[in-house]
C-alpha cells in the first residue's frame, strides 16, 4: 500500500492537472531539485496559489546544518559585509553558510535558488533588492523557515523581517543638511517600491516639510544601487541652471555616492564647497574616500546577527507564533562631505 499522505498526494496531482505538466515535475519542482522556467514555472505557480495547495514541510528530515544566504550583488560593499557577518555568526552557531546571489531577475537567478534548495538548508536567510522576488514565494512555499534581512518582499507569508530604522536615518541626512543652511536638497534612491528607499525617502520629506520646505519642488531620482547611477545623477544635477542647481544632495546609499564623487572630481566640482553630499550605510570605504562621507550607519554586524539568531529561534521552536521582526537603530556620522551651501 502506497503509505504517501492521499490529501497530499491528491493535491499535487491537482496542482499538476491544473498546469498542465506531470506529479513529478511538481514534486521535484517543490523539492527544489527541477528548475522550472517561463510559462511553466507560471503555470505551476498559478495553480499552486489558486487550489491552495500547501506543500509538506521542509527540513522534516535529519538537520543539514547548511544554511542558504541569498544575496543580490556580492559586488556591492553593503551586501558583501552583511553576507561576511552572517558566514561568520553561523559559524559560531556550528552551521555553515550557503552564499548565493541572485537578484530574482532572471532564469540563472532562479536556477541558484532551485540548486540551493536542492542541498536541503536548514534555512535562508534573504537580502532582496525587489519588492516582489519569485524566489522568495518559492522558499514560502517549498515551507523552507525563511527570515528577511532589511528589505520587505511581497510573499513572504509570515517569515520574520530584520530591518534598519530607514526612516529615522533619512530624515537624520536631511535634518543634518537643513542645520547647514541647505534649503535645495535632492535625493537619489534605489528602486521606489522597496521598503527602504520609501522609508529613506519619507524621511527626507518629512525633515524638508519640518523645515517650511516642498519635496515636490525638489529634484528626485530613482535607479539601481550602483556607483554608475551616482554617476549619472551628480553630472545630471550639475548641468542644472546654478541658480536652480541644488545645494545638496542626500543619497540612499554610499555606493551611489561613492559613484557621484567619482563625477564630481571628473566635473571639477568641489564637494562640500559646491556640493554637499550625505548618504547610508557607512560602508567601510566610506571614511576613506576624499573627503570622507557624511553617511548614515547601518549596524550591518548586528543585522547579520540578529538575523541569524531569528532564524535559529525559528529552527529550534515548537510549532507556534513566528519570531517576531525587529527594527534596529541608525546614526548619521558626520564626515567632511557636508559643508554650508555655497
Amino acid at each position: 500500500m502506497d503509505d504517501e499522505n492521499p490529501v497530499e498526494r491528491v493535491s499535487l496531482r491537482a496542482v499538476a492537472a491544473e498546469a498542465g505538466v506531470s506529479p513529478s515535475t511538481v514534486s521535484r519542482f517543490l523539492r527544489g531539485t527541477l528548475p522550472l522556467r517561463g510559462e511553466t514555472l507560471a503555470a505551476v505557480e498559478r495553480a499552486m496559489v489558486r487550489l491552495g495547495y500547501a506543500a509538506p514541510a521542509h527540513g522534516s528530515g535529519t538537520p543539514t546544518g547548511l544554511v542558504g544566504v541569498v544575496v543580490p550583488d556580492l559586488a556591492n560593499a553593503y551586501y558583501g559585509t552583511i553576507a561576511q557577518a552572517i558566514s561568520a555568526s553561523l559559524r559560531a552557531q556550528g552551521r555553515t553558510a550557503l552564499v548565493v546571489a541572485a537578484r530574482g531577475t532572471t532564469p540563472a537567478d532562479a536556477e541558484a535558488v532551485a540548486r540551493l534548495l536542492a542541498l536541503r538548508p536548514d534555512g535562508v536567510l534573504y537580502l532582496a533588492e525587489r519588492r516582489s522576488d519569485p524566489a522568495v514565494r518559492r522558499i514560502a512555499q517549498a515551507r523552507v523557515p525563511l527570515v528577511l534581512v532589511d528589505e520587505a518582499v511581497d510573499d513572504a507569508g509570515d517569515a520574520p523581517r530584520i530591518a534598519v530604522a530607514d526612516y529615522s536615518g533619512g530624515w537624520q541626512a536631511v535634518t543634518h543638511l537643513v542645520s547647514l543652511g541647505h534649503r535645495r536638497i535632492a535625493v537619489a534612491t534605489g528602486p521606489e517600491d522597496l521598503s527602504s528607499v520609501h522609508e529613506r525617502r519619507q524621511g527626507w520629506r518629512v525633515a524638508l516639510l519640518g523645515a517650511g520646505l516642498d519635496p515636490e519642488a525638489q529634484l528626485r531620482y530613482s535607479g539601481r544601487y550602483t556607483a554608475a547611477f551616482g554617476y549619472e545623477v551628480l553630472s545630471s544635477i550639475m548641468s542644472v541652471d546654478p541658480a536652480e542647481r541644488p545645494t545638496a544632495v542626500f543619497f540612499g546609499s554610499d555606493e551611489v555616492a561613492l559613484g557621484a564623487l567619482t563625477a564630481a572630481r571628473e566635473l571639477g566640482v568641489r564637494v562640500p564647497r559646491d556640493i554637499s553630499i550625505v548618504s547610508f550605510d557607512d560602508v567601510p570605504a566610506a571614511a576613506g574616500t576624499s573627503p570622507p562621507l557624511t553617511t548614515v550607519r547601518t549596524p550591518r554586524t548586528q543585522l547579520a546577527e540578529r538575523s541569524v539568531e531569528t532564524l535559529v529561534a525559528l529552527l529550534d521552536a515548537a510549532p507556534g507564533p513566528r519570531a517576531p521582526s525587529e527594527t534596529l537603530s541608525v546614526q548619521l556620522v558626520v564626515r567632511e562631505s557636508s559643508g554650508p551651501p555655497p
